[in-house]
């Protein structure tokens, strides 16, 4: 998202996989630390690796509401219904795991409010990883975006 706020030129439409929303820290109010701490913690030991990807979650959060606000492009949303999988136990005391996926699941709606016939479909039975679960999702996302787009005259289609 922060790439089609900054080179707006260069992108013609945005599909949302189960995306982390910036509305999310809002959602969680004060579980937003607890999280924090399970996005970097013992549920995602791949994440520790030395050759793994280190992100700045609140920087990131920051660039993309500071940034110049999205143009009119055509956008899908995709979103789980699953939970988040974690390892039993290992949850912070004080954050539960129907807490985090009601927050996750209402955050959502931020990128379906991005535009006005934004359509967002529920993977159901998928989890987080819905390219992997369910790619043929992604490919009609995709297909309804690209054909927004190739029509398109810069308005919300």
């Amino acid at each position: 998202m922060l790439y089609a706020q900054t080179h707006s030129n260069d992108v013609r439409g945005i599909v949302f996989l189960d995306a982390l929303s910036p509305t999310l820290p809002t959602q969680l109010g004060a579980l937003w630390p607890l999280y924090l701490t399970i996005l970097q913690g013992e549920p995602f030991p791949s994440l520790r690796q030395p050759q793994s990807e280190r992100i700045d979650i609140h920087a990131s959060i920051d660039q993309v509401r500071q940034a110049l606000p999205l143009l009119p492009i055509p956008l899908a949303a995709r979103t789980k219904t699953e939970p988040f999988r974690v390892q039993p136990g290992s949850l912070p005391t004080g954050i539960t795991l129907a807490e985090i996926d009601n927050a996750y699941g209402s955050a959502q709606r931020y990128f379906v409010e991005l535009g006005p016939t934004t359509p967002q479909m529920f993977a159901t039975g998928s989890d987080h990883y819905i390219q992997l679960s369910q790619p043929d999702l992604v490919i009609s996302a995709t297909r309804v975006v690209v054909g927004r787009a190739a029509t398109s005259t810069n308005s919300w289609k």
